[in-house]
């Protein structure tokens, strides 16, 4: 079950933003293509480079960003922020959107740093940032129908469904989720035919990192109508979060 589109009919401009996004990735992926190993390593992020150079390796957080690992990797990851991408910035707008997205991207990169410092495989692709835009959809868009094909067939399901596929359990590692991830994993590798460390705990955090934002915008909000005049019941705050 993978998704193939959303209902887009509350969108009110042209995700600009995303375009250009998919773009650069785009361009940079061709430059892989033309460049080899030798680029990718050069520009990927690579966890034991950063420890040994920090400054000098600092540009790589963004870089690293744009790359990808292969034709499924790039597609995968321009699919998903197409179709998720564009209504989080019709949301946000346009420049805290860009804002957001590299955020995502950075704090994911620095999570898969804590937990591996001294690595020395080049970690890279725009999933961190992605699975921050998914945590902050799901919030901004829970009922919205997102068109999954299922087998032969495509059917229209709300967002919220889609989240039990990034339940914390499932990203922790816990239980069917663990068992859930490793099946993925087994599966990319056999798609790429290589060995491609997944970097969970990138997701984790980009996903992590779109909700809070979400919810923290929207407490703000909340705030904010409480001192306008219209307050809310005592605790209201709190259960929604339930």
């Amino acid at each position: 079950m993978f998704p193939i589109g959303d209902d887009n009919s509350g969108r009110h401009a042209t995700p600009v933003v995303t375009i250009a996004l998919i773009a650069i990735c785009a361009f940079v992926f061709f430059l892989q293509l033309q460049g080899g190993d030798e680029f990718t390593q050069t520009w990927a992020f690579t966890p034991a480079r950063f420890t040994a150079d920090p400054i000098g390796a600092a540009p790589t957080l963004i870089t690293a960003m744009f790359m990808h690992g292969g034709w499924a990797h790039f597609a995968g990851n321009m699919l998903y922020l197409w179709i998720f991408g564009d209504n989080v910035e019709d949301r946000l707008g346009k420049i805290p959107f860009l804002i957001f997205y590299l955020v995502c991207g950075i704090a994911a990169s620095f999570a898969q740093y804590a937990v591996s410092p001294g690595m020395n495989i080049p970690n890279l692709g725009a999933s961190g940032a992605i699975a921050g835009v998914l945590g902050a959809y799901i919030l901004m868009f829970p009922k919205a129908l997102v068109r999954v094909a299922i087998g032969y067939s495509v059917v229209a399901l709300p967002a919220i469904v889609q989240r039990r596929r990034f339940d914390r359990d499932d990203v922790v590692g816990r239980g069917n989720g663990r068992r859930r991830l490793y099946g993925a994993r087994r599966w990319l590798c056999c798609r790429t035919g290589a060995d491609v460390p997944v970097r969970w705990a990138q997701h984790r955090a980009a996903i992590d990192r779109g909700v809070v934002k979400e919810r923290d915008d929207r407490y703000t909000a909340r705030n904010d109508e409480s001192v306008a005049g219209r307050t809310r019941p005592a605790g209201q705050a709190c259960l929604d979060w339930a």
